[in-house]
C-alpha cells in the first residue's frame, strides 16, 4: 500500500491506462473479500466440517476410517458452499488438509465466492498452507498440468 493515498487505498489499472482509486476502508484488507466461516457457521458444523475447522485429527481419522461402514461425503458443502477442505484452509489446518487429500477429497472445488483452497491460502497470505496445498499437487492441476 502507498502511504500517499492513505491506509486501505489500492490502485487498480483498468482499460485505456486509467487508474481508479478504491477505498477498501480504514483497517480493511484484501483478505476481507473472502468469507471465512463465522462463529455461527462453526457452531453448526458437525462431522468433517467441525473436525477440519478445529484440526481434530482423531475425529478426522475416525470418520475417514469408518467410511466403509458409514459413508462420509468428503466434499459435503455448508450453506456457503464450503467443503471440509475450504474450512481447513481458512482455519490453517494443514494436517487436516493432508488427511482429506489422502482420503480423496477434491482440493480444487470452488465455494460460493469461487475460491478454491489454494486461493484461500494465497489471499490470506498463509504461506505454510499454500506450500502444503502445492505439495499435494493442487497448483499443477489448477494451471492445467503445465510442465
Amino acid at each position: 500500500m502507498n502511504d500517499w493515498c492513505g491506509f486501505g487505498c489500492v490502485l487498480l489499472r483498468v482499460l485505456y491506462g486509467r487508474v481508479i482509486l478504491v477505498l477498501l476502508g480504514l483497517g480493511a484488507s484484501m483478505a476481507l473479500a473472502q468469507v471465512a466461516p463465522g462463529a455461527a457457521d462453526v457452531a453448526r458444523y458437525i462431522g468433517l466440517h467441525a473436525a477440519a475447522h478445529s484440526g481434530d485429527m482423531a475425529v478426522i481419522d475416525k470418520l475417514l476410517s469408518a467410511r466403509t461402514a458409514a459413508p462420509v461425503n468428503l466434499n459435503a458443502r455448508d450453506a456457503y458452499g464450503r467443503t471440509p477442505v475450504h474450512v481447513a484452509a481458512f482455519a490453517r489446518q494443514r494436517a487436516a488438509l493432508r488427511a482429506l487429500a489422502k482420503a480423496g477429497a477434491n482440493l480444487e472445488l470452488l465455494e460460493n465466492d469461487r475460491y478454491d483452497a489454494v486461493t484461500i491460502a494465497a489471499v490470506a497470505d498463509d504461506e505454510e498452507t499454500l506450500r502444503a496445498l502445492v505439495g499435494l499437487g493442487t497448483f499443477e492441476a489448477s494451471i492445467g498440468g503445465l510442465p
